[in-house]
């Protein structure tokens, strides 16, 4: 992937980081977890939850302080997707942009 503008990390190593996230809170022995995130990470994995890859920008922002739930099958389906997403990133329609959970 080629480098964020500025040396920053870019939208497709985000998506990778953030999965990788899921995956550490997926393999914990606990029921249940609570994440704290921040908006671009929240959006991403609700989006990628119900089968949205990311937008190229961020329409529909998150609320902050705002508790959103998932189960087990949708984290799972969230990182599976933004896996998915990372190694060959394409944003979705603009049709779709701010489309949310």
């Amino acid at each position: 992937t080629a480098p964020a503008p500025g040396g920053g990390e870019s939208r497709a190593e985000a998506a990778a980081r953030f999965a990788q996230g899921l995956r550490v809170v997926l393999g914990r022995m606990e029921e249940s977890a609570l994440v704290i995130g921040h908006a671009l990470w929240v959006r991403y994995v609700l989006d990628a939850a119900h089968g949205l890859v990311p937008a190229s920008l961020m329409m529909a922002p998150v609320e902050h302080a705002t508790p959103h739930r998932l189960t087990a099958d949708e984290a799972e389906i969230a990182a599976e997707l933004l896996e998915r997403w990372s190694r060959d990133p394409s944003f979705r329609a603009p049709a779709l942009e701010g489309t949310q959970e």
